[in-house]
C-alpha cells in the first residue's frame, strides 16, 4: 500500500557515472514474476543525488516496471530506487540493477 511509490517504499541507493547506461528490472523479458495472491502492479521511481526524479515506470513488462537510463554529466552521482507499488495496492519483486 505504498500510494504509488510515495510512501512505505523501499530504498536502494547505488552510484553511477557518465558512461555508464543502467538497466534497472523486476522482469525477464517481457514477463512479470508472479507472485501466489499478490496482484504485482510494481512502479518504480529513480531519483538522482538531489533527490529529483528522473524516471519512472508503470507497466514496462506486464503489470512489472523497468527503466533504462543513460548517465550523462561530468560527474558520478548517487542515485536512489525506490520501489513501491501502484496506487494503494500490495505487491512484491526483486530488482536487479546492471550497467551496460
Amino acid at each position: 500500500l505504498t500510494k504509488s511509490a510515495t510512501r512505505i517504499t523501499v530504498e536502494c541507493k547505488f552510484s553511477a557515472c557518465p558512461g555508464n547506461t543502467l538497466h534497472i528490472r523486476d522482469c525477464d523479458g517481457s514477463r512479470c514474476p508472479k507472485h501466489k495472491g499478490v496482484a504485482n502492479d510494481q512502479l518504480i521511481r529513480l531519483l538522482n543525488s538531489t533527490d529529483n526524479e528522473v524516471a519512472t515506470n508503470d507497466n514496462s513488462c506486464g503489470s512489472c516496471s523497468a527503466i533504462t537510463l543513460a548517465i550523462k554529466g561530468s560527474v558520478c552521482q548517487t542515485f536512489t530506487l525506490v520501489q513501491g507499488c501502484k496506487g494503494n495496492s500490495a505487491c512484491v519483486g526483486a530488482f536487479t540493477i546492471t550497467n551496460a
